[in-house]
């Protein structure tokens, strides 16, 4: 609410002037021209020092409602503020939380490819043992066979100069 300025003076109040005795015409119970100009000039100053006094008092309350406006516009930045590190804040709770899962995950995904390296590398073992042990069988069956064959072809020799030697 603003403060209303002093009333104006709407009208002077005149003073008549006590007159000579003689009668005039018309001009009986007005101010001569000099107090109306003594009293024009105190009126003005009376209007000056009410625009001056106006003038001050709507200056100040602009000032007044200036600095409200400031002050809530603080306010507003503050609690805007607040909420903004307020949103931050969960942003990275909920950053934190992705990146926890995010972890757990790789975590699972890099026990579940040591778990199938390590059934493979024990199959692929078993496989070579399996396979070496073919081969050696393989191998020791073939040198029987060489063995037997040699053993044979050294009778099969040793019966023909046995043959040969009784004729």
């Amino acid at each position: 609410p603003g403060r209303s300025l002093p009333p104006v003076i709407q009208h002077p109040a005149w003073t008549p002037v006590a007159m000579p005795s003689s009668p005039t015409i018309g001009t009986v119970g007005l101010p001569d021209p000099e107090k109306i100009a003594k009293q024009k000039t105190g009126y003005l100053r009376l209007l000056d020092d009410q625009l001056k006094q106006g003038t001050a008092a709507l200056e100040q309350q602009r000032t007044q409602q200036v600095d409200y406006l400031y002050m809530q516009a603080d306010q507003q930045k503050k609690q805007i503020g607040i909420q903004l590190e307020q949103q931050a804040k969960q942003q990275e709770l909920q950053l934190a939380q992705h990146f926890n899962q995010q972890v757990l995950l790789l975590r699972q995904q890099t026990a579940a490819q040591r778990a199938a390296l390590e059934k493979q590398t024990m199959e692929l073992i078993m496989e070579f043992q399996q396979k070496k042990a073919s081969e050696e069988m393989i191998a020791m069956q073939q040198q029987l066979e060489r063995e037997h064959a040699e053993a044979q072809h050294k009778f099969a020799v040793e019966m023909q100069k046995l043959q040969a030697g009784v004729r």
